[in-house]
């Protein structure tokens, strides 16, 4: 099952896809063996994905900041289902006045994709606070386009 995982994400697809795959891919006629085979390497991809923010929230206690920055981007771009790398980006690079990034941060999160198999197993709680984070980036992302836009005519834009 690893192997496999592996190999898809070598290939391109981000890892809460494979998660989100290998949790949803088994029915109760697969056979106990066959559904903690699956239990067993989602969890594992899970746990890899929260021990970067685990990391990423260590290395910025050391003032480690791009450091951090590295592994909350790797999470983004596996589009791990979590708020904090989302969030801790979005408050590093408004620190920084980066606000394309902070943007495109906002923008990861809020397209982040959400099967209705994850929002029904993670409950009616889950779908509201995440209904409000997303109503929270979107906002965000009305502020940044205001400061980009003020940073265009002002002439001091972030070329980054």
């Amino acid at each position: 099952m690893l192997q496999w995982a592996k190999k898809q994400h070598d290939s391109g697809v981000p890892l809460m896809i494979v998660w989100n795959e290998i949790m949803n891919s088994t029915t109760l006629e697969d056979g106990a063996d066959v559904i903690l085979a699956h239990t067993r390497a989602g969890d594992e991809i899970f746990n890899a994905m929260f021990g970067r923010n685990q990391e990423g929230q260590k290395l910025e206690s050391e003032g480690r900041i791009d450091e951090a920055i590295g592994l909350y981007e790797k999470n983004v771009t596996d589009q791990f289902i979590g708020l904090h790398p989302y969030e801790r980006l979005r408050v590093i690079y408004t620190q920084r006045k980066d606000y394309n990034a902070a943007i495109r941060v906002c923008q990861s999160y809020i397209n982040l994709p959400r099967d209705s198999k994850q929002q029904s197993s993670s409950g009616k709680r889950s779908r509201a606070c995440s209904a409000i984070w997303i109503s929270y980036f979107k906002n965000s992302l009305e502020w940044y386009f205001f400061k980009v836009l003020t940073a265009v005519s002002a002439g001091t834009l972030n070329p980054r």
